[in-house]
């Protein structure tokens, strides 16, 4: 079911037709004019590339896209919301890893993908990955896109003025393991530098909880809390009790200038963060090194593709899934945006396996982030997994604030997510995932 490369050259040929413009003859003209079926796609801000976009259309010009979008938690509370209220959805909609397990408790709302032959595709993804597109039935509800590949980026000038191996190698020999990195960073904090270690504990929190065999529930759906979530939330609280993190809150201005302002030496990066650090801060090129994080692998990031049973073209619209989570559109997408593959097939081409970051220096990244994907496990998910994350990264917060113990911000935190399974194991529309 993968195209050829002859067909991927026709299709690439395509594009540069579909770029241009419409004139009588080409291919986006004649699908007008042959009045073509009408895909509706519902995701957020900036999921699809109009590159790709085009490309589709191109290559299928008895297709046209009709792709709307809204901000990423507008939309995945719109379309669960449609869901339940029996709504109306489109042909396909895009789910991101956060928000997955909360579709995976509505299978009936979507086509299960293996009456299309998804199944024999399986083997071309992350054994993880695919996993997490099917739900406890067994029914295929959506084909992964990219992953997030985790890594430890650093400022090797800042660990060079705190007295700190500075060189990839080095410090990539320093933290194997999380007492490593404790270990360094406790260093770090003794030298005479005024920046901090790490940037947040949103970070080590997301990364240890992402490591661990489970998060909230274990292998049978049940709820376990005393497990994954708490070793994470114990890291992270030691993290911030030994004064290692600049207690900046991702994303916020203050994060974004910590980037060069030397606010922080190191942060827990996803592979497309390479590209956003160098956006906010293009003055610390060559500054920033890349090491693989301690622990095994990680991940943020990500995002499946369902077609809906409420959509009237799901032929068409499998036709545009399978496009555009293809091992071909993922090495283009990559190309055009660096969202790393979920194929790993392509790890070994030279396009991942020989990339040269410049902005890193030109140090060789690609193998980091492979090897970050490959190491992961399937982790048992629960619908509500994304408020779970919310009702304990907020506890951590109150503790970084100084407005709860952390004993009792765990407590309160524990008490939360109880209510939480709770509302969720009264509501017949919740059927937990449990794989």
């Amino acid at each position: 079911m993968k195209r050829s490369l002859m067909a991927w050259l026709v299709l690439l040929a395509l594009i540069a037709t579909a770029c241009g413009s419409s004139e009588p003859g080409s291919p986006r003209s004649l699908a007008f004019a042959n009045e073509p079926v009408v895909v509706t796609v519902w995701g957020w801000d900036g999921v699809f590339l109009p590159e790709l976009v085009d490309a589709f259309e191109a290559s299928n010009p008895d297709i046209r896209l009709d792709i709307r979008t809204s901000g990423f938690d507008q939309h995945h509370i719109g379309v669960e919301n449609a869901i339940v209220d029996d709504g109306s959805l489109p042909d396909v909609v895009a789910i991101e890893r956060s928000y997955l397990p909360n579709f995976l408790a509505y299978p009936n709302a979507f086509v299960d993908l293996a009456t299309f032959g998804a199944d024999e595709l399986a083997p071309t993804y992350l054994p993880w990955r695919w996993e997490e597109g099917v739900a406890n039935g067994g029914q295929i509800i959506g084909m992964p896109t990219d992953v997030g590949g985790l890594a430890l980026a650093y400022r090797s000038d800042l660990f060079a003025e705190a007295g700190l191996p500075s060189t990839p190698e080095e410090v990539a020999d320093r933290v194997r393991t999380w007492d490593d990195f404790f270990e360094l960073g406790e260093e770090f904090q003794r030298s005479t530098t005024t920046s901090n270690f790490v940037d947040s504990f949103e970070s080590l929190y997301r990364v240890r909880l992402g490591q661990e065999e489970h998060a909230y529930v274990n292998d049978v759906g049940q709820p376990d809390l005393d497990a994954g979530v708490a070793t994470a939330w114990q890291f992270s609280v030691d993290a911030l009790n030994s004064d290692l993190t600049a207690e900046l809150a991702q994303f916020s201005p203050e994060w974004n200038s910590g980037f060069s302002d030397d606010s922080f030496a190191a942060i827990a990066a996803p592979s497309w963060m390479r590209g956003y650090i160098a956006g906010v801060a293009p003055e610390t090129a060559s500054l920033w090194s890349i090491v693989p994080i301690p622990g095994t692998g990680g991940n943020w990031g990500g995002s499946q593709l369902a077609v809906t049973d409420r959509g009237e073209n799901p032929e068409e619209a499998w036709r545009f899934v399978e496009f555009m989570t293809s091992v071909e559109t993922q090495l283009e997408l990559f190309r055009i945006n660096g969202n790393f593959p979920s194929t790993p097939e392509l790890y070994d081409t030279p396009e991942i396996s020989e990339l040269d970051d410049v902005f890193f220096g030109g140090q060789n990244v690609g193998r980091i982030y492979a090897a970050s994907v490959e190491a992961l496990r399937s982790q048992p998910t629960t619908p509500g997994q994304i408020e779970l994350d919310g009702i304990f990264a907020e506890g951590l917060l109150d503790v970084q604030l100084g407005e709860a113990d952390p004993d009792d911000a765990w407590e309160a935190s524990r008490d939360r997510a109880e209510e939480l399974f709770a509302t969720m194991s009264d509501s017949p529309l919740q059927e937990t995932d449990a794989r």
